[in-house]
């Protein structure tokens, strides 16, 4: 450790990177900063949560060999005896938007259909509607007064002096999850946490500590829509682990796919794991100009010139992955209890398969499908039995009939079979 000292202390007329560390189960020390600022690094932030805390920081390194002793040094200064496997530290990436923007909603009346043409209608069933189920959206904030959200939005976190929407993404993309007009879970709430500024930019720090704070005020059930990717196309150890925080306390986070053109397990958020990556097609059921595909790509749904809040027109996977969010907010209304394994399983199930006409291969063909659910069905009716099950969970008098008569035949066999043994 002695020896990674002197190395940090020559990068002074190198590139400048901030950085981050998580103790995800406990306090980073206030006795961890002068040992900090005595190497040359910059502590620009601590802050504190009911179970973790974080640490931002910047130094002058780009070289790998000085990154590694770097993250040495950092950890060392943050752990006091905690258990390595708590402290994480990766690069303060930035973000930005996957989106652009450019009345019948054709995205909208899509989604409930197997198969083209439009029939100029949406329709889930009565009061299927997302009523119950939080959605959390990690984005520019939102417009919370705009009558599109019915009084149902509010703001949880910034990472910016004001919490006001002052991009228009955020409040684009809700309004297709929630929006009394464009959205598909018309009565769900959304709370807005604010990570990108006007210009659609922000950084994982600010992202980190908006799931903080989603972790300790948390509201279930929920979902959560990531519309942004980060600049540098490379894993982040401390936004995956924080993820994996909200999917282990039954969260789901869907992430749009990015508009790269390229392979989705590039491009992250969308590329980990434990997400649902978005992508995107068109009114022909053609994948997007501009969308991601392959296999870190788990369903497609409509992006490309999506109308949203007062009838803007938009395109991005950005406007896809709220669509996934709403239509699994409408289940989770019906199963609150569902996990997040669960939800998804019934989301790719219900997908339209091999819709999709020029997805690359090597890529799941799965768009999404809203299927009609009757409010008030129990996980049964979610989740489907096999059909030699059904059979017998839902039996006619017919079956009855079938049934019986086999419980004759067997006990009359059985006591045959044991006169002959006597």
């Amino acid at each position: 450790m002695r020896n990674a000292f002197p190395l940090l202390m020559l990068l002074l007329a190198t590139a400048s990177a901030e950085w981050i560390c998580l103790i995800k189960n406990g306090r980073i020390q206030d006795s961890a900063l002068p040992n900090l600022l005595v190497q040359g690094i910059v502590v620009k932030s601590l802050q504190h949560y009911t179970s973790s805390s974080m640490i931002t920081v910047d130094s002058t390194t780009q070289n790998p060999l000085e990154e590694q002793a770097l993250v040495r040094l950092v950890k060392a200064s943050c752990s006091k005896h905690r258990n390595d496997a708590d402290i994480l530290v990766a690069r303060n990436s930035k973000i930005r938007l996957s989106s652009s923007s450019s009345s019948s909603a054709w995205d909208l009346d899509r989604i409930d259909q197997r198969s083209l043409p439009l029939d100029q209608s949406f329709t889930l069933g009565n009061g299927v509607d997302g009523r119950g189920v939080t959605i959390y959206s990690v984005d520019t904030g939102i417009l919370v007064g705009d009558p599109e959200f019915g009084g149902r939005a509010s703001t949880l976190y910034s990472a910016f002096s004001s919490t006001v929407d002052d991009n228009g993404h955020g409040s684009a993309t809700a309004a297709l999850a929630m929006g009394v007009t464009y959205g598909a879970a018309k009565q769900a709430r959304l709370v807005a946490l604010k990570v990108l500024d006007h210009t659609g930019h922000g950084d994982v720090a600010g992202v980190v500590a908006g799931f903080q704070h989603v972790l300790d005020h948390l509201t279930l059930p929920a979902v959560m829509v990531l519309s942004w990717q980060l600049t540098e196309g490379y894993y982040n150890t401390v936004l995956n682990a924080t993820i994996q925080q909200l999917v282990d306390r039954n969260v789901t986070v869907y992430a749009s796919a990015g508009n790269n053109k390229k392979d989705g397990c590039e491009t992250y958020p969308a590329a980990f794991n434990n997400v649902v990556s978005v992508g995107g097609t068109d009114e022909n059921d053609r994948l997007s100009s501009f969308s991601n595909y392959g296999l870190c790509v788990d369903l497609y749904a409509p992006a490309t010139n999506v109308t949203s809040l007062h009838g803007t027109r938009y395109s991005g996977t950005s406007f896809a992955a709220p669509r996934v969010a709403a239509i699994a907010a409408t289940v989770l209304q019906q199963n609150p209890k569902l996990s997040s394994d669960e939800l998804v399983t019934i989301l790719t199930r219900d997908a339209t398969v091999n819709a999709i006409k020029n997805l690359p291969s090597g890529s799941y063909n799965r768009l999404l499908y809203a299927r009609p659910r009757a409010f008030g069905g129990s996980r049964l009716d979610t989740l489907q039995p096999s059909a030699s099950l059904a059979f017998f969970l839902s039996p006619s008098p017919f079956c009855v009939v079938v049934f019986f008569f086999f419980l004759f035949f067997f006990f009359s066999s059985s006591a045959t079979a044991t006169g002959v043994l006597m």
